[in-house]
């Protein structure tokens, strides 16, 4: 039984640090993605804390929290102020963009650990707080370093049909990195969401851990 549960909790550990070992679920619609990962701590970023409108923020890093275990960062690579983030609202709704679509490129990093679901309206837009017709491409690298892309191509100048999440089932699979373009036109994002397993899945987690632990401290001594 012993050698059962130390095999056990290898496996359970091999599972968290091995990334590229994890399915996916892809989500289009908000409702949906929002569903699936109903009961598991959630946070979704609004932009509330930017200014709106079009307003330029001077800076080209913004680090977002909820205050607590939830939060990222984002960046344009450069050197601000020449490269800044763009407080915009489309339909009501807060967004962060660039600021210059012919260079900018929407780069999310630090993500809060065990991040295993990502979602949020990422959108090309003509900086008059309008939504473009176009393209975005999304790059999600993760902590293994293998990596998915998303090309989400619409003739629409809809805010709901540029939605895109998605949730994984193998706990602990980190996203390293976000990177996510427009094309030729300025890309914004709105309402990203990021959660985390459930509690009971941390208590298995370290269970694990502890179990992994045990089994090292045995096989020194023996």
């Amino acid at each position: 039984m012993k050698n059962l549960f130390a095999s056990v909790s290898l496996f359970l550990c091999a599972s968290v640090l091995n990334g590229s070992a994890a399915t996916f679920s892809f989500y289009t619609n908000e409702s949906d993605f929002l569903t699936a990962i109903t009961g598991r701590p959630a946070y979704t970023n609004t932009f509330s804390t930017i200014a709106a409108g079009g307003t330029r923020l001077d800076t080209n890093v913004v680090n977002f929290t909820n205050g607590s275990s939830f939060g990222y960062t984002a960046n344009i690579p450069g050197v601000a102020p020449a490269t800044s983030f763009w407080g915009d609202t489309f339909g009501g709704v807060n967004a962060l963009s660039t600021g210059d679509p012919s260079t900018d490129v929407f780069v999310m990093t630090n993500f809060s650990l065990n991040t295993l679901a990502f979602g949020g309206y990422f959108l090309p837009t003509d900086g008059t707080s309008v939504v473009s017709a176009g393209t975005v491409t999304l790059t999600t690298v993760f902590a293994d370093l293998t990596s998915t892309s998303v090309t989400n191509s619409r003739a629409s100048a809809n805010l709901n049909d540029w939605f895109f999440g998605w949730v994984t089932d193998e706990p602990g699979t980190a996203i390293q990195s976000v990177t996510f373009t427009a094309g030729t036109d300025y890309a914004s994002s709105a309402n990203v969401t990021l959660a985390v397993p459930e509690p009971s899945t941390y208590a298995l987690l370290g269970l694990a851990a502890a179990g992994l632990a045990g089994y090292v401290i045995r096989r020194r001594r023996a």
